[in-house]
């Protein structure tokens, strides 16, 4: 069970109002049943985590054409009893975004983050990126955006664990009517390294180099005024130049993620050599000005190509589930409510593999 306080300042007026300064800050408790994504059999561990969730959000406007941001953020969090979870996330974000002309934007972003992990070093990491995107609006009906990105991430604590990729993608848009719209596009990344710190340890990540392709369908619209109708479909292949190891269940512990450029839910995916279905959607309901209820689920349907089961000779075949439920209520002008269900499971051949989760929040909002 979650429970949260989240306080937020408006931005600060000031005699420049192309200059904007937000301060943020969110403190929370949360309960874990299964931290370590485990399967029954082996011993589900649940632990309460203290979090807090702080920076400051500063955007300029240099010109009617040329806007910056710049964001800072920290994120400490601590177990009652799984002390060697306990970390601290740091990010710093830029974004600088250009009108080129009446339909032509130029985005260029880039992130610089750290985790420091005291009590489990080999998690520990510098990151780095830098992307940029243009996009283009052809007519009132179509528009398409080109990107490229660059990204690095280094394990201090382990020899030879630099992970580094450059990809390059495309993507189009036509729209439907003034709320709907259907898009594709398409992502190459060329990768050398791992990012898992499982296999950091192997002493294979120095010999490991690949190619993830991913092509995407997606629809966005509105349903009956009310509600807001998200699908998505990717397919996901990935060829690497080594084998994957068989290696003991080790939970991925999720990053602190860029405000300005959003990366896919497992664009540091730590597996390689595999095909994956993936399909999501999400469901907003606005019921009245002051309260919403959502619904976002995901399934993955994964193939791994080298994963041989042990006592079977089967590829190791994977089936993910994700659901989210979610209700906002607003008490009073500057009060709310929300209240989330999540559910997560994995129904593998791998038997070491399979596991399910749930978890209940409460959270209550309050800005200034």
């Amino acid at each position: 069970m979650i429970w949260s306080l989240a306080l937020s300042t408006p931005g600060l007026v000031r005699a420049d109002p192309s200059l904007r300064i937000k301060p943020f800050f969110d403190l929370g408790y949360q309960y874990e049943d299964n931290v370590f994504q485990v399967p029954t059999e082996r011993g589900e561990q649940g632990d309460f985590a203290a979090y807090i969730w702080a920076g400051v959000d500063v955007r300029v406007a240099l010109d009617p054409h040329t806007r910056i941001a710049v964001r800072y953020e920290m994120a400490p969090r601590r177990f009652a009893d799984l002390a060697r979870k306990n970390r601290y996330d740091h990010l710093l974000s830029g974004l600088w975004r250009r009108r080129l002309s009446r339909n032509a934007t130029l985005l260029t972003a880039a992130n610089l983050g750290l985790r420091h992990q005291p009590n489990d070093r080999i998690n520990e990491y510098f990151k780095q990126d830098i992307s940029g995107q243009l996009h283009i609006r052809w007519n009132p009906l179509w528009s398409s955006r080109f990107g490229a990105e660059l990204r690095n991430k280094y394990f201090p604590n382990s020899k030879g664990s630099t992970y580094t990729s450059v990809m390059a993608e495309g993507g189009l848009r036509r729209r439907l009517s003034a709320i709907a719209d259907v898009s594709a596009g398409y992502q190459v990344r060329a990768y050398r390294g791992v990012i898992d710190p499982r296999i950091i340890t192997s002493d294979l990540n120095k010999h490991v180099g690949g190619i993830r392709q991913t092509a995407s369908l997606g629809f966005e619209g509105m349903a009956l005024g009310r509600v807001l109708l998200n699908l998505k479909y990717q397919f996901e292949i990935d060829l690497a130049t080594r084998e994957l190891p068989r290696h003991e269940p080790f939970s991925q512990e999720p990053e602190q993620g860029g405000e300005f450029v959003h990366h896919n839910d497992d664009a540091d995916e730590v597996d390689f050599n595999f095909a994956n279905h993936r399909i999501g959607s999400l469901f907003i309901w606005r019921f009245t000005p002051h309260s919403n209820a959502s619904l976002s689920t995901r399934r993955h349907f994964k193939l791994y190509q080298d994963w041989i089961v042990p006592g079977t000779g089967a590829k190791r075949r994977d089936n993910l589930t994700l659901l989210r439920l979610g209700f906002k209520q607003g008490l009073r002008d500057n009060l709310a409510a929300r209240l989330k269900y999540a559910f997560a499971t994995n129904d593998s051949n791998d038997s070491t593999r399979s596991y399910a989760d749930n978890a209940y929040s409460l959270q209550l909002q309050y800005s200034f």
